[in-house]
């Protein structure tokens, strides 16, 4: 539960990038650049997420989106 999910969710929208769903990429990037400004993040980037609890905030970032 310690590790940054942000690198393998960021190239996720490298990928997306790559086949052409522009939005959705940066609809990602905005997701965990909002995660991180809110500190809603793992331990390693100043917040106290597990790398679920991590994963789940950038979720919950894409939906409000």
């Amino acid at each position: 539960g310690r590790a940054n999910p942000f690198g393998a969710i960021l190239t996720a929208a490298l990928m997306l990038d790559h086949v052409g769903q522009r939005e959705a990429a940066a609809a990602v990037e905005a997701a965990v650049t909002a995660c991180v400004h809110e500190k809603r993040c793992t331990r390693d980037i100043g917040g106290t997420l597990s790398t679920s609890e991590a994963g789940d905030a950038i979720c919950e970032n894409l939906r409000r989106s």
